[in-house]
This record gives C-alpha cells, structure tokens and sequence, in this order.
C-alpha cells in the first residue's frame, strides 16, 4: 500500500510523467506517515501476512522439495 501502483492502475499512471508519479508517490508517504488509521491498517496486514507465512510454512516446504 506504500506505492502508488497498489493504488492507481497502469493506465491511470500513464497520464503522469515521471516528475508527477514521483510526486504523486512522495505525497502518499506523507499522507501514510500522518495517518494514524492507515499505519494500523499496514500494520494489521503484516501481521496477516506473518501469520498466514506461518500457516503455508509446511506446504511451502512440501513445494520447494519438489
């Protein structure tokens, strides 16, 4: 969620140059950085995603031998 193309479409993006995405991505950091609320939302989700590793561990064990 700390990039702009997790928020915007390729298409969407396409109507910005460079200078502008790179704008576009410095204002959400800001935005990220001054909400309490979305810091708690990225927090909760790597949590999810911490717990979720955990879960996959054996099955992606299981994979990775082949």
């Amino acid at each position: 969620m700390s990039i702009v193309t997790d928020i915007y479409s390729r298409k969407e993006l396409e109507a910005l140059d460079d200078d502008a995405r790179e704008k576009l991505q410095k204002e959400l950091k800001k935005q990220i950085a001054a909400s309490r609320e979305i810091r708690a939302i990225i927090y909760a989700h790597d949590e999810l995603n911490k717990s979720l590793k955990e879960k996959l561990r054996d099955t992606f064990e299981e994979l990775k031998k082949g």
